[in-house]
Parts: C-alpha cells; structure tokens; sequence
C-alpha cells in the first residue's frame, strides 16, 4: 500500500469520526437545546452537580441583577433566563459613541436532569453575577415486592 492510499483511509477515519462526534453531540441534551434557544440570548457557563440528595447547578450571569432572573423548575427540567436592561438616558440619545460594545443581553439556558426533583423545594441565591441553585431530589421509592400465592 502506497502513501496515497494510506492518506485516504485515514482521511476517511478522521472524517467518520467527526460525523460520530458531532451526531453525538446532537444527541446530548445539553446541546440539543441549543437550536430552541432565541437568537440574540446568550448562554450562560454553568456546572451541574450531582450531590447525594440534592442537584447544585452554578451559573454565571455577570451583570444581571438578581431581580432579572427568572428561574422555572419541573421534575426534570431547569429554565434559566436572565436579563440586564442597561438604562438609558432618552436625554442623551444623541451622544456620539467611540464605542458602543454593551447591550442589553438575554441569558437563557434549558437544564435537563437526570433524576426527578422536588420543584417546590429549589433554593437560587446569586452573588457577584453567579446563580447558585439547590433542586433536591425526590426520595427514590424503593419497589415493593409482595408474594402472591397459587390457590
């Protein structure tokens, strides 16, 4: 087998292991949301945490006040949003920027869960732009099992 040949089988493997990859991508619930998400809304890093009773997720959200955050909880799944409305003066809607980078921004991220959790019982706290939310689990009920006899 010449070089030629060698170069195409593994082009040709690098190439099927991208495309496994990316589908792989797709298909993780993570991303998959990404395609739902409004166009001009940022997605904020976040970490989640699976903690023996409860789930911890930590988001960052610089410059949204914690009044602008929204935050909806179901038994598997997490919405964030956030928004950071920057005042603006109608008075001084004529003045000439030299740069004009800050606007308003939307933060919206979409949380699947791997277990189900107890909604009503979520604590979120934010301090110097970083969401803290606690969601506990709900209590796994063990399966009981019964004997039945034969008449």
């Amino acid at each position: 087998m010449d070089d030629k040949e060698m170069d195409k089988i593994i082009r040709r493997k690098v190439q099927k292991e991208m495309e496994k990859s990316l589908a792989d991508a797709y298909d993780d619930p993570f991303w998959a949301q990404m395609e739902e998400l409004e166009e001009d809304a940022r997605v904020p890093p976040l970490d989640v945490q699976d903690h023996d009773g409860y789930f911890l997720i930590v988001a960052e959200m610089p410059g949204i006040p914690k009044d602008k955050v929204d935050i909806s909880v179901s038994d598997t799944m997490v919405d964030i949003r956030g928004e950071n409305a920057l005042e603006c003066d109608i008075d001084q809607m004529d003045t000439a920027y030299l740069c004009n980078e800050r606007a308003i921004t939307n933060f919206h991220r979409k949380v699947p869960l791997p277990k189900p959790v107890v909604p009503d019982g979520a604590e979120a706290s934010m301090k110097l732009g970083v969401l803290t939310l606690r969601i506990p689990k709900k209590a796994e009920v063990e399966e009981a099992s019964v004997k039945v006899k034969v008449s």
